[in-house]
């Protein structure tokens, strides 16, 4: 087989290895993940679960902008992640303040879209489920 003829081939392997290397691995304390596990909790030393992801995973809180012709809650453009407690949508990130760290096994971001195609509209910010011990 002629040199030529395999560099398509060693190209692929080559993408396909990079891109093994830059999914694999921890994501650490601050880390970019969509999830937080009681373990990463337990080393932050966080009282509440809004703690928790204030300094674990502080990206799950920036609000987003409303897309056009949603309704803002509280009179603004912009909308915070809707919180849902082992399975059951319990309103804001404010529900996350009354929520002892402790008490949380994980929590997991998922995107507006993934929040939507899983729990329906109204999730402009996503969705952070909780689930306890």
């Amino acid at each position: 087989m002629k040199k030529h003829a395999l560099l398509p081939l060693f190209s692929v392997v080559l993408v396909l290895i990079l891109c093994s290397c830059a999914t694999s691995g921890s994501t650490g304390s601050r880390g970019p993940g969509n999830k937080l596990t009681a373990d990463e909790i337990a080393e932050v030393s966080a009282l509440t679960a809004y703690e928790a992801v204030e300094y674990a995973r502080p990206q799950w809180l920036r609000p987003r902008r409303l897309r056009a012709g949603a309704t803002p809650s509280m009179g603004s453009d912009l909308a915070g992640p809707v919180v849902y407690l082992d399975g059951v949508r319990v309103g804001t990130l404010g529900e996350l303040r009354r929520l002892r760290a402790d008490a949380v096994a994980e929590m997991e971001y998922l995107s507006p879209s993934d929040a939507t195609n899983r729990f329906g509209t109204n999730h402009d910010a996503g969705a952070i489920l909780v689930t306890t011990r």
